[in-house]
């Protein structure tokens, strides 16, 4: 439902859900640790063959019927980049000041972080990261490179100094410091660089 509010521009009414929903999540508890099997020396291969031999089998536990408590694991974990991915999307697309876009921009840094994490760490859903990894790169570009072009903008009204090309052509320039938002812009191409081994691309369009 929340989905489909956000892709028929009701902002407002996705937000809410999309929030609840992250808050349910968060609260689930931690999934059990994963059993790890141990193959052993030689010797244990050799008493658990002999074991096999004369005590038949047990019987492997049913599947899950779906009845079980969710619990909280890397595929949740997942699921909650995507949502915090939504949320950033939308609270920089409806923002209306810089605080707002802010807001909007720290939502979609940590959905990059989280998916790039469990990636990392061998997520089962892994096409749920990394298709919410690439959408969160993608977001944060675009939203800083916004950012980016109002920083030049502003510091060019400014009264900044301004070195013209040869002969007094060319574009102008503002000779100063690189800006908080051009800094995140170069952030945001090594975050690119640095995905390109689990997002499975062989080439990144930077």
């Amino acid at each position: 439902m929340a989905e489909h509010k956000a892709r028929n521009k009701d902002l407002a009414g996705a937000l809410p859900i999309f929030l609840s929903v992250l808050r349910a999540r968060r609260a689930l508890p931690p999934a059990p640790p994963k059993d790890v099997q141990e193959t052993g020396g030689l010797t244990k291969q050799t008493v658990d063959l002999i074991k096999y031999a004369l005590i038949p089998p047990e019987f492997p536990p049913p599947p899950p019927d779906g009845n079980q408590a969710p619990t909280r694991g890397p595929e949740e974990r997942c699921e909650e980049a995507a949502l915090m991915a939504w949320i950033g999307e939308i609270m920089y697309a409806s923002a209306s000041d810089i605080a707002g876009k802010e807001s909007g921009l720290a939502w979609t840094r940590e959905s990059v972080d989280v998916a790039e994490e469990e990636l990392r760490g061998g997520a089962k859903e892994d096409r749920v990261c990394r298709q919410c990894l690439q959408t969160g790169l993608d977001n944060w570009s675009q939203m800083v490179e916004k950012l980016a072009k109002e920083e030049k903008r502003r510091r060019k009204e400014g009264g900044g100094v301004v070195k013209k090309g040869w002969f007094g052509m060319g574009q102008e320039v503002v000779e100063e410091g690189v800006g908080r938002w051009e800094a995140e812009e170069r952030l945001v191409r090594m975050r690119f660089k640095r995905a390109r081994d689990v997002l499975d691309v062989e080439k990144v369009d930077l």
